[in-house]
């Protein structure tokens, strides 16, 4: 335990230092982010040398360089590696992307370093959409509005899932810092000989319902997850927050705001919907990734969640019959009332591509969105991107028959998030850290009881402790 709680006392730390660095490289002298709300850019922190060649409508590149740091660092990395070279190749002589991964832990400080120094600093970003708002406060990174209009290649956001689209501006009125890349989750995989002639769930009570039968008839708890894993606790169980109405903070101060009239009972809701999977025998209790697994691929579980990355290899680890895997959707899952618009609701993160401010030549910035713009729409990218576990944000894609048409799409990415503008993400905010870090601890608090009694001291504690840190932040 002593251990544990060392490491959650210096990632919290580490968070601290990371938000100050960023606050202060940004030209402010440490005075803090942004305030909440629109913005007007009055002065502009970049700049653009150069002239656009074209060639007709098409722009002329000749050799250009494009360092890309992106946050990908997991089992997808490969595949994503793949993709870049495959770029590379179609692009011989006139664009090379050249990646670098840095880990979620490590992205926002050791780019905020590299660029605020323009020491090595990345040419292109590609984060979580969430960790852009620090990086445009602290004028690290420019939009990319001059670089669309000389070049003419489009880059509309109307053609990108509006859940994860109405983010990209960051605030700054008439910008496009961000484009929309991609969207994952948790997801949830089901044994069809299992379910056999019942029907999928679509709401809180009908998953209580089935699941009660199907541990009655079959003698299994029905569902397999790895409840205290850093992947349910920060998709799940906001998911669940979103699903009854929540909030993460307020959006005109930043603050938590969790045990808020409007708030709280939605907090509860929440995790009383997950809870009630638990103490009815649905769902054990801090079960291992491992275990969680082994029921699954061992037809002892209905239901398994799962990271999206992962569920390419569970296919292949699937002795049986890989047709009767199939994915389902968490929509209206830990709804308390099913009816409402925000039951549909996904929580999940966004890859999102943003431009160093470092970058001043004006065919680089084009160069940057015809690969922005090639990630986003050329389909065989999109389907090797999907079997890597990440859905489309782009419409162009998402709307292909034959992006549509391959398996990994079909047969699970659509069934997983069935109306890609119910995704949600954290929301624009330069503490999104604070507010992750403080949830999962939150969610991990609460679930540890079998009743709500100590629910609302605890979602009242944590709020505190997620404000009291950002105004540690703020006076640094």
């Amino acid at each position: 335990m002593k251990a544990k709680r060392k490491g959650i006392i210096s990632v919290l730390c580490a968070a601290i230092v990371a938000a100050t660095m960023l606050a202060a490289c940004g030209g402010g002298g440490g005075s803090g982010p942004i305030g909440a709300g629109e913005h007007n850019i009055d002065k502009e922190w970049w700049t653009t040398t150069g002239e656009i060649v074209k060639d007709g409508d098409d722009v002329v590149f000749n050799n250009i360089e494009i360092k890309l740091a992106t946050v990908v660092a997991g089992t997808d990395l490969a595949k994503f590696n793949t993709i870049v070279n495959r770029f590379n190749a179609e692009y011989l002589d006139r664009i090379n992307i050249v990646p670098s991964s840095i880990t979620e832990e490590e992205f926002n400080s050791q780019v905020a370093k590299q660029i605020s120094n323009n020491a090595n600093a990345p040419d292109l970003l590609m984060t979580h959409q969430k960790e852009f708002k620090s990086l445009a406060d602290s004028k690290l990174i420019q939009p990319f509005n001059e670089a669309i209009e000389k070049s003419g290649i489009e880059l509309d956001l109307d053609n990108y899932a509006a859940g994860l689209s109405k983010y990209s501006s960051l605030n700054f009125k008439d910008q496009q810092f961000t484009v929309p890349v991609d969207m994952h989750s948790e997801v949830v995989i089901y044994n069809k000989k299992l379910l056999g002639d019942n029907a999928l769930p679509t709401n809180h009570a009908e998953l209580v319902a089935l699941c009660k039968k199907i541990a009655l008839e079959k003698n299994i708890t029905p569902i397999a997850a790895s409840t205290h894993s850093a992947s349910f606790y920060r998709f799940v169980f906001n998911t669940a927050i979103l699903q009854n109405g929540g909030t993460f903070f307020d959006a005109s101060n930043y603050k938590a705001d969790w045990a808020s009239a409007a708030n709280m009972p939605a907090y509860k809701a929440a995790i009383a919907s997950i809870r009630e999977l638990i103490t009815e025998n649905l769902m054990k209790k801090q079960q291992s990734t491992g275990d969680a697994l082994a029921a699954f691929l061992g037809d002892k579980a209905l239901f398994y969640f799962v990271e999206p990355w992962s569920v390419d290899s569970v296919l292949n680890a699937y002795s049986g019959d890989k047709n009767d895997i199939g994915g389902a959707s968490m929509s209206k899952w830990f709804a308390a009332d099913p009816t409402k618009d925000c039951a549909d609701y996904i929580y999940g993160d966004a890859h999102a591509f943003g431009i160093s401010k470092t970058v001043t030549d004006i065919s680089k910035k084009a160069a940057i969105c015809e690969f922005v713009k090639w990630f986003s729409e050329n389909t065989s990218a999109g389907v090797s991107w999907a079997n890597a576990g990440h859905y489309s944000a782009s419409k162009t894609l998402t709307e292909n028959t034959s992006y549509a048409a391959e398996n990994m799409v079909a047969n699970y990415l659509t069934k997983f998030y069935p109306d890609i503008d119910d995704f949600q993400t954290m929301d624009i905010s330069p503490y999104t850290y604070q507010y992750k870090s403080y949830l999962e601890q939150l969610y991990l608090a609460m679930i540890t009881n079998n009743n709500a009694s100590n629910d609302e001291a605890d979602i009242i504690a944590y709020q505190k402790k997620v404000n009291d840190e950002i105004a540690t932040i703020n006076m640094m």
